[in-house]
């Protein structure tokens, strides 16, 4: 096996303070540039499921870590996430803050972490004429490219969704992890020449590492494939001294653990979304859409890094997926074209190789082969395998400014990336705004991404509120849209309908109301929320007959729920017919309403 070429001796172990001032420095700006994020509070998208909701977080005991082994929320196992939740709260409460600034300095600490990676990677790398000039502080090119590679890392508008959103605490705290994990690899490869004890501590670490990330986010299962890759380049491990069968022999033992561990998350994660109903099946999404769809996000992905507009928090699926259309002939051509020049290009320069290949791995598990959810792409899928494009663009930077001759040139060139890296600041800033509540986040989806289900979920978000007037206006968009689809970015029309009729209630609207639960029934016959809207609007208003005959028609399709027996009880009361009142309230009382009991005796059904 080939050892690692010494590098020229650098100096920067000696100017380490210099260093921790910078990554402390890159950490300062991201965390200011989330400073608005603190204004933020929680979204009613996830965010129920995993805090303010979510009675498990609320005790830090062996009761709670035995729940957090084992449990599936929002379709993920993910342990350590919902140990960072319970920490939050024993601290914060449901103070959203808290919650916030938790994700913040965890993201500027994996900025600071992701400057620290990006040297030691460099110096890897820089290993002849295509390489920085030198390793040393005295040539800064070296710093700006890692320092580069950390502030577009750190404020990226594509990255804040992974820290804006509580729910995503484990993007950042899965990355930490797993950049941590990278590091203790890298220097136990490069310990493997001197004391083995020390090679052998920084192994366990790198292992540790990979377990947390996998404890935090199954995403990480990539990780024993991203070593490989590090393998191949910077660290140069192959073929190796014996040749390439050995060689490669020596580095697969070495990932062996990793990969037992990261294909147990991956047993553990294609579990919980079976269980939690996270996988669309072939119906929903086909696998003639599956690979032209997968090609595009490839390509969607890379084109949000460079130019990051029109982000949104969901984007809609595209059920009918042509591959001979522009929309995905376009990608595939483009990843083709990619593909051709990495090869080209892989003796010459096998970072490209590298970086493609990471990019590659690292996004397949949500590239959509295996279809997670009813999104189409989500922009916190760009949190991991964004960092090698960041880092290959950061490195054409810094070469670029250490070829400029010219003090001017050089100048410019500093003042463009300043001028990138603060627009980019200033997109960020404003997509934090997107977060900021419900009704925020729906409204950023009817701007950029107008559908039934986008209108219906802020017309929602408006009725928690009791802005109604607002919840119609959206429903009556919601039904504009004409979905007859019930589907992930659709909805049922009849639940539209019904929805609105209620909101109409709460207006005070009776007939608008008993318009929209009557179009509901017509639409679906099974609508036991209309029928018993319906019959109790009939109930109230005397009509006791056609009280009685929705509340009968919605328990002939659900009799398991307690209201719609109690309903029809005192509708059963009000026609005089006290019999069949008091054996559907003792009824609700069995399956445990309370009222049921006050009703009858209120009623003197028993006397």
């Amino acid at each position: 096996m080939s050892e690692l070429p010494k590098p020229v001796r650098s100096g920067l172990a000696g100017r380490r303070s210099i260093l921790v001032a910078a990554a402390i420095l890159l950490a300062f700006i991201t965390f200011l540039v989330y400073l608005p994020t603190l204004n933020n509070g929680f979204v009613y998208w996830d965010d129920p499921k995993y805090v303010y909701e979510n009675l498990n977080i609320r005790t830090l005991d062996f009761a709670f870590l035995k729940w957090a082994l084992t449990a599936v929320v929002v379709s993920n196992w993910h342990p350590l996430t919902l140990l960072s939740h319970a920490v939050d709260y024993s601290i914060w409460g449901l103070d959203p803050r808290g919650h916030h600034l938790t994700s913040m300095l965890l993201h500027s600490i994996n900025t600071a972490l992701f400057f620290f990676l990006a040297l030691k990677l460099i110096e890897l790398g820089s290993r002849g004429k295509r390489g920085f000039a030198s390793y040393t502080l005295v040539n800064p090119a070296l710093l700006i490219a890692a320092a580069t590679a950390a502030l577009l890392f750190g404020i990226h508008p594509v990255h804040v969704e992974s820290v804006s959103w509580v729910s995503e605490r484990k993007d950042v705290l899965s990355a930490l992890f797993f950049m941590l994990c990278v590091y203790y690899y890298l220097n136990y490869v490069s310990a493997r020449s001197g004391k083995r004890s020390r090679a052998r501590r920084y192994y366990a670490a790198a292992l540790l590492t990979c377990i947390l990330a996998l404890m935090s986010k199954p995403m990480a299962v990539s990780l024993p494939l991203v070593l490989l890759i590090l393998d191949y380049y910077p660290l140069e491990r192959f073929p190796g001294r014996h040749g390439w069968v050995v060689g490669l022999r020596q580095v697969l033992v070495e990932k062996v653990p990793f990969i037992l561990f990261a294909g147990a998350s991956s047993v553990a994660t294609l579990w919980a979304q079976k269980t939690g109903g996270a996988i669309q099946s072939l119906d929903v999404v086909p696998l003639s859409a599956r690979f032209p769809l997968a090609f595009r996000s490839y390509l969607f992905y890379l084109y949000k890094l460079v130019i990051p507009e029109g982000l949104t928090p969901f984007y809609g699926h595209p059920f009918k997926a042509n591959l001979f259309s522009l929309e995905y002939l376009v990608p595939l051509i483009l990843f083709g074209l990619i593909t051709f020049v990495v090869l080209v290009f892989l003796k010459r320069w096998k970072i490209f190789t590298a970086v493609w290949c990471y990019y590659l791995i690292t996004l397949f598990p949500v590239i959509g082969i295996v279809q997670v959810g009813s999104q189409a792409a989500a922009d916190r899928y760009t949190y991991l395998p964004g960092l090698a494009p960041t880092l290959l663009v950061a490195i054409g930077f810094g070469l670029f400014y250490e070829r400029c001759r010219r003090k001017r040139l050089r100048s410019g060139v500093l003042i463009g990336g300043i001028a990138v890296l603060a627009v980019f600041s200033m997109i960020t800033i404003r997509q934090e705004a997107v977060w900021k509540d419900t009704i925020s986040f729906w409204t950023r989806q009817v701007d950029v991404n107008p559908s039934a289900k986008t209108y219906t979920s802020r017309a929602e978000a408006y009725r928690k509120q009791a802005e109604y007037e607002k919840a119609i206006l959206d429903y009556s968009s919601a039904i504009d849209f004409g979905s007859k689809r019930v589907g992930s970015m659709e909805v049922d029309p009849s639940e539209v309908y019904n929805n609105r009729g209620s909101t109409y209630l709460k207006l005070g609207a009776t007939e608008a109301a008993l318009r929209d639960f009557g179009k509901a029934i017509a639409i679906d016959p099974r609508n036991l929320k209309a029928y018993n809207n319906r019959g109790n609007i009939y109930r109230n208003a005397g009509q006791y007959g056609r009280a009685i005959a929705d509340l009968s028609a919605a328990l002939a399709i659900d009799s398991s729920v307690p209201a719609l027996h109690f309903n029809l009880g005192l509708a059963y009361a009000g026609a005089g017919r006290r019999a069949e009142a008091l054996g559907q309230l003792r009824a609700a009382s069995r399956m445990g309403l309370g009222a049921a009991d006050g009703a009858i005796k209120s009623l003197g059904l028993e006397q």
